[in-house]
């Protein structure tokens, strides 16, 4: 799994439903699909929304789900149950308007690196003194 940061209105949940099982009658669904997405306290809104869908057989399936739209981050819990009553469920976090903070982060290291570097190419040479800045420079 990758770091996902979701912008904009709403996004796009794409979820497989396997169901391997060998079934006499033939007949694998109904499945009864619940999608939690869990935001914290910052956030002024429901802090569960739900969706929920039934499908009949397995397959690749989306879901569409409202950003929220503060910057904050977020936990997406999708259940399934089939029509045995067996639970299945995943869960992943995502951010929601954090992708600034990438460059954020580039914008701080970059310089650093980049006076690192500077350092160790024009390192003094071995064996010459370095300069003094003191304003006693005498001689005994």
């Amino acid at each position: 799994r990758v770091l996902r940061d979701e912008e904009g209105d709403s996004f796009w949940l794409q979820f497989k439903i396997l169901d391997q099982h060998r079934v006499p009658s033939g007949s694998h669904g109904p499945y009864n699909v619940t999608v939690s997405l869990l935001v914290p306290g910052n956030y002024q809104g429901p802090r569960r929304i739900l969706q929920h869908q039934i499908y009949d057989r397995p397959d690749t399936y989306k879901m569409k789900l409202p950003t929220v739209p503060v910057r904050t981050t977020g936990t997406v819990i999708v259940e399934m149950v089939d029509k045995n009553g067996l639970y299945f469920s995943d869960e992943f976090s995502l951010t929601f308007h954090m992708h600034y903070y990438k460059l954020l982060k580039w914008l701080l290291v970059l310089p650093m690196v980049g006076m690192f570097g500077l350092l160790v190419i024009f390192r003094p040479q071995e064996g010459a003194p370095l300069p003094s800045f003191s304003r006693n420079n005498h001689q005994l």
